[in-house]
């Protein structure tokens, strides 16, 4: 895979850049109140037909544009000023996001099933795309998934001495490598939240290939990444 490829070139996917959902605009406006930044927002589908209008799910693709770069989001987002959810958990327990909110708002809002099937965050020096594991995953997982973002920083930078431009999760196997022990480990999905917390792709400029970020021994595993699949 040579540098700038990324999984995001392997979906198919049809967007729709116009989508007709009630609350959409008060979900983007909540959005970039809260994490101060330009969002875009389209519907995806895997076939040319309307789903909004045959009563079908819709899956979003949520792009938000951040003018602040990854160590400047986590400052923030540990004295509560960025992204902060009026209640810390959620029902879930796990720490929660104003992303999850207002996306529970939105749907309310809606008679069809409305998901996210991708965020990107997009950052100064950095992307930061999360991909849908299972029905509204992004937004109860998102909380924890930027805790352990700030957890694991040092490591994710290399000491500090390089920030990824693109930090993709999660990552699982297609088929396991033999010659490398390493990558053998990497599991299949098992589409629950404990995957989003196994194996992240990063890219850097300095390597023309991507490397896996292994976040139980918070080690950076070299390997090819054809090898595996979102």
């Amino acid at each position: 895979m040579t540098e700038g490829e990324n999984f995001r070139k392997h979906l198919k996917l049809q967007l729709d850049s116009n989508p007709y959902l009630k609350g959409l605009e008060a979900f983007s406006r909540s959005l970039e109140k809260d994490y101060f930044a330009k969002v875009n927002i389209r519907t995806c589908h895997t076939d040319k037909s309307d789903g909004i209008h045959e009563g079908r799910p819709s899956d979003l693709v949520v792009e938000m544009e951040c003018n602040f770069s990854l160590v400047e989001i986590l400052y923030y987002l540990e004295h509560g000023n960025w992204g902060e959810a009026a209640n810390y958990l959620s029902p879930h327990g796990t720490p929660n996001s104003a992303f999850n909110e207002a996306l529970i708002i939105f749907r309310a809002s809606n008679s069809i099933e409305v998901d996210v099937e991708e965020l990107s965050l997009q950052l100064k020096d950095t992307v930061i795309v999360i991909k849908k594991l299972y029905a509204q995953s992004i937004g109860e997982q998102l909380g924890q998934i930027l805790q352990t973002l700030a957890a694991h920083y040092v490591h994710l930078t290399r000491g500090l001495t390089e920030t990824p431009y693109e930090i993709y999760l999660p990552v699982f196997e297609e088929e396991i490598p033999s010659a490398n022990a390493l990558l053998g480990t990497v599991k299949k999905a098992a589409n629950s939240p404990i995957d989003y917390y196994g194996y992240w792709a990063l890219y850097f400029d300095s390597v023309p290939d991507a490397r896996i970020y292994d976040l139980e021994s918070r080690t950076i595993i070299s390997g090819d990444l054809h090898m595996l699949n979102h």
